[in-house]
């Protein structure tokens, strides 16, 4: 049994995906991260003033996406250099 706050979560991660897949260029490049991409997402009726900042990286030669960072957009603007090196070691790029 689901609560409406995680459905609609849910519906909206999977609208995320779904944008993703037809449109992984769809992020900004985030200057100096080897092609680590970031894009707003409306949060669930805020619209994309209130909404989300997901980091994502879009390996071309396979046509994959690895979700990296989802979060708030009150909460933090851009990453900074210790999160951005952190991000690369994990991919290895």
């Amino acid at each position: 049994m689901y609560r409406r706050q995680s459905c609609e979560s849910c519906v909206g991660r999977r609208a995320l995906q779904a944008h993703l897949a037809t449109r992984p260029d769809a992020g900004d490049l985030i200057r100096g991260s080897g092609g680590i991409r970031k894009i707003r997402w409306a949060g669930s009726g805020r619209g994309k003033r209130g909404g989300l900042r997901v980091i994502y990286y879009w390996w071309v030669a396979q046509d994959r996406i690895s979700m990296l960072l989802v979060y708030p957009k009150n909460e933090q603007d851009d990453l900074n250099a210790g999160q951005l090196k952190q991000l690369r070691k994990a991919l290895e790029i």
